[in-house]
């Protein structure tokens, strides 16, 4: 990651890493050429503004240096040698350093893996033995459409995430996070659009709720109960501080949100639209968030944990909530989750951090009151929020980016699945591939999934960055039969 003129400028390897083992990596910037190499040999190459900024400021080797100190894109691993040039190496000087004997490879100790996931074939195997990227099946009958193009040029947004869907009174509602600055800064905001024939086409883009003051409204969910449409949208102060949740109500008399106020505080971002379960409660899958909060007091303590809000019946503007506990000594994870409900028995599906790409997962009993502690699962899941629930057909369903070698790579878009009644996922297709399945290069950038089912067709909304870097997505729908799920 390379900051100039205020923008980041990103070279991605296709190196596949292999754990325990010394890797070679160097990077040359020589008068707007920017080299990558791996091993000694050039593995990626673009062109970035032609002269290096001189400052100040230290060098981060492992991360990139984030807004008010914060570190972005961590490194998990270890680094023997560190070595800067004041002037770019050429090919054959970085051939020359890689072209030493490796420190021996290490032994790795396994993380604790529970066989939740598995996949049916001759053999009943763990899921981690999933078909490689370009030998995925696509589900047949996909149909994609645009929700909201990025066109910054057209209406001023640089930033868009976080698609949200539900269908209500016969029309088909889309929301998402815009903002004309940077992610998770004032200005973010709440929008929507709402469609009269399943997604082709779309009104004119409104307004859920904007910033004010150093309050901003991003990206959340929706939920229809009782004929009212709801929304629940993530919210912060200043730059992503004391997150949480904010209520709204659809007056369809005068087409505007009415506001019900912060209906769940304390860190929690909602990540999947309300589902009702067997007790008469809904709950609301999400990210506890740590921060501007402090550890001290704080369910869960200082970390960022799965959580989830559980009505009071249905009254919606009344949330308890509920953190997941982290299984002793796991790596921390960054905990946007989704859950399955299937009558009292709850599976929560949740992210891990950094590049860690498996998702971890816990059970409720109790209509989510309490939970078995997070933890990894044989489901390979490059880090990204996942979409999960159960289908009319009583198949359970996880849609994010799995396959036997994407690792954190957030392609292809796949929906993994079991059979009808069944706790395993025995099945799994793809949505949608990038340009090239054989490329884990990240050319398009398929994330944040949500999905909601109507009249037998699953409409999946999802964030497609098109190769941009920092969320600078577009808003996309992709539409199916559930029947494609055999």
């Amino acid at each position: 990651y390379l900051r100039q003129e205020n923008e980041w400028t990103e070279l991605a390897s296709s190196a596949v890493v292999e754990p325990g083992r010394w890797h070679h990596v160097a990077v040359a910037v020589d008068r707007g050429d920017a080299r990558l190499y791996v091993g000694g040999t050039l593995d990626a190459h673009k062109q970035t503004a032609p002269s290096l900024p001189v400052t100040g400021a230290p060098v981060v080797i492992g991360a990139a240096a984030g807004p008010n100190g914060k570190l972005l894109q961590q490194f998990r691993g270890a680094l023997d040698e560190v070595k800067l040039f004041d002037r770019a190496l050429d090919a054959a000087e970085v051939k020359a350093m890689a072209d030493v004997t490796p420190p021996a490879s290490h032994a790795l100790p396994a993380p604790p893996v529970v066989s939740w996931n598995v996949i049916s074939g001759p053999e009943t195997v763990g899921l981690w033995s999933l078909p490689d990227t370009v030998d995925l099946q696509p589900v047949e009958g996909v149909r994609v459409s645009s929700i909201k193009a990025f066109e910054p040029d057209v209406d001023g947004f640089h930033w868009l995430h976080g698609v949200g869907l539900m269908w209500h009174r016969g029309k088909l509602y889309a929301s998402f996070g815009h903002n004309k600055g940077a992610e998770n800064s004032l200005g973010e905001m709440a929008r929507f659009r709402v469609s009269d024939d399943g997604g082709e086409t779309w009104g004119a883009v409104k307004t859920i709720a904007a910033s004010e003051g150093n309050h901003s409204v991003s990206h959340g969910v929706f939920c229809s109960a009782g004929g009212t449409l709801y929304a629940f949208q993530g919210a912060f102060y200043d730059r992503f501080q004391r997150t949480h949740c904010m209520g709204y109500r659809l007056n369809e008399q005068t087409d505007e949100w009415e506001p019900l106020g912060k209906v769940v505080d304390r860190g929690f971002w909602p990540m999947q639209q309300p589902e009702k379960m067997a007790d008469g409660n809904w709950i609301m899958a999400g990210l506890r968030s740590k921060n501007g909060y402090g550890s001290e007091g704080l369910e869960g303590g200082g970390l960022n944990l799965p959580a989830v809000a559980i009505s009071h019946g249905d009254d919606l503007t009344q949330w308890d909530l509920v953190v997941v506990p982290l299984l002793d000594g796991l790596i921390a994870p960054w905990g946007e989750s989704a859950v399955m409900v299937d009558g009292s028995s709850i599976t929560l599906i949740s992210r891990w951090a950094g590049n860690a790409p498996y998702a971890l997962v816990a059970e409720s009993p109790d209509c989510g009151r309490t939970w078995t502690e997070l933890h990894p699962s044989t489901m390979p899941m490059a880090p990204s929020k996942p979409c999960a629930g159960m289908l009319s057909t009583g198949q359970r369903y996880l849609i994010s980016n799995s396959s036997g070698n994407n690792g954190s790579a957030r392609v292809p878009l796949t929906i993994a699945y079991s059979r009808p009644g069944k706790t395993a996922l025995t099945g799994i297709r793809v949505i949608r591939h990038g340009p090239d399945p054989a490329a884990l290069k990240p050319v398009n950038r398929f994330s944040y999934p949500c999905a909601i089912e109507h009249d037998g067709m699953l409409y999946v909304g999802y964030s497609d960055a098109e190769g941009r870097r920092g969320n600078a997505n577009a808003a996309v729908l992709a539409v199916f039969p559930v029947s494609a799920l055999q």
